[in-house]
């Protein structure tokens, strides 16, 4: 670790601590958070800060350290909560010092967590927890890296179910206004992730081409398309708003605010209720939309217009049913 290195962990070091500690003292939110860091960074811009005596490894100002540096990568705030949530519960299960944890503390967690996790759920906290160790072990924070011979577990690989032509018209027939009508199928239509659908704005969409720009997860900027279905039923629950907000979904009373992310979830919920079925959610519309997609077109298509970088989490999606394989086995006159 060189002098330089020592001097800009120190430097960020003590500003992360600074801006946490300030902003719990008086409640200051993410903008206020975000002006008082910068000014911070001006003010020691030409100043080295150093240590009188060596500090225990606070394991929150890291966290922070770490978030910071997911905000400059572009990551979204949902998913930088979610890892800090899950670095956080991995502080609170060891109370250690930063610096003084080993991969036997580790191992001991992830064990822990094995008996009430499932292997896809265990295997994003350890993919957090050795991010985060990583990123601390390459900016010079720690000189032992003690994720480094952390594996993943094995995951069974399960096609997941999605609803079938009867199950979605029961959906579409189960909607009591034109908004939910709406929104059922533009959802299936696109596959967008709830998180992306909140976000829109009317003239996000183009009505003439039926398509739309839409940015994702790690701010990645993608195209979709939505069906003529989609079009007559957006169409007609626009005619008959009211209000002058500018978001594709709102509340249907005063005084008609975008529509969040849990009032979505919400309006699932009570779909489901009345169908008395065990799952309805919004993700299951984008996996519906991504079964399919992937029955007649390439799973490149799919993963294009899912959004996914990884086709590997595409494969999840697409369901290869016996009838595909049939045909195309057939189709390639082998």
């Amino acid at each position: 670790m060189n002098v330089v290195e020592n001097i800009v962990n120190y430097n960020e070091r003590f500003i992360t601590k600074a801006v946490r500690e300030i902003s719990d003292q008086f409640g200051f939110n993410v903008i206020q958070q975000r002006a008082l860091s910068n000014l911070l960074y001006k003010c020691t811009q030409n100043v080295e800060i150093t240590l009188l005596k060596e500090e225990e490894g606070d394991f929150l100002t890291y966290i922070d350290i770490y978030a910071n540096s997911m905000r400059l990568e572009g990551l979204s705030e949902e998913t930088i909560k979610n890892k800090c949530y899950t670095l956080k519960a991995l502080d609170r299960y060891l109370e250690k010092d930063i610096t003084k944890i080993s991969v036997a503390d580790l191992k001991m967690y992830i064990l822990n967590k094995q008996t009430t996790c499932k292997s896809n759920t265990l295997n994003t906290i350890i993919t957090t927890i050795k991010s985060f160790f990583n990123f601390l072990y390459d900016e010079g924070y720690l000189d032992i890296n003690p994720s480094r011979k952390i594996k993943k577990v094995k995951e069974e690989k399960r096609l997941r179910k999605s609803l079938n032509d009867v199950n979605l018209e029961q959906v579409r027939l189960a909607c009591d206004n034109k908004r939910d009508r709406a929104l059922i199928e533009f959802t299936y239509s696109t596959g967008l992730r709830v998180s992306e659908l909140v976000k829109l704005d009317i003239n996000d969409l183009d009505f003439t081409s039926n398509k739309l720009s839409v940015v994702g997860k790690g701010n990645k900027e993608r195209n979709v398309m939505f069906s003529d279905i989609a079009k007559f039923y957006l169409e007609q629950y626009l005619n008959e708003r009211k209000d002058y907000n500018t978001a594709l979904f709102v509340g249907i009373k005063k005084p008609y605010n975008r529509m969040s992310k849990r009032a979505i979830e919400k309006r699932f919920e009570k779909i489901k209720e009345k169908l008395n079925v065990k799952k309805l959610y919004p993700h299951l519309l984008r996996h519906t939309f991504a079964t399919k997609l992937a029955s007649t077109a390439d799973i490149t298509v799919v993963q294009k217009l899912l959004g996914h970088t990884n086709i590997n989490t595409t494969m999840l999606y697409a369901e290869v049913n016996e009838d595909k394989i049939s045909y195309q086995y057939k189709a390639s006159k082998l």
